[in-house]
């Protein structure tokens, strides 16, 4: 039995594009982008809590390492 579920218009136009491979890759390309610019940039003054800042100075290095072997 499946339940139906209500979204809002917004809500299903992201979905929409999430569900597109080429759509999908960008916006992740987006975040990363954001996020090293963070991490690289203004960390230290805007980053105050050491758990978030680890947390993106992981996932920066990940990206790094990721975009080295050339996905």
């Amino acid at each position: 039995m499946s339940k139906e579920i209500k979204v809002s218009d917004t809500a299903e136009s992201w979905i929409g594009r999430w569900r597109n491979k080429e759509d999908r890759r960008a916006m992740l390309a987006d975040i990363n982008r954001i996020m090293c610019q963070i991490v690289n940039d203004q960390s230290e003054d805007v980053i105050n809590d050491n758990v978030a800042f680890d947390m993106l100075l992981t996932l920066s290095i990940l990206s790094t390492f990721i975009e080295s072997l050339g996905e």
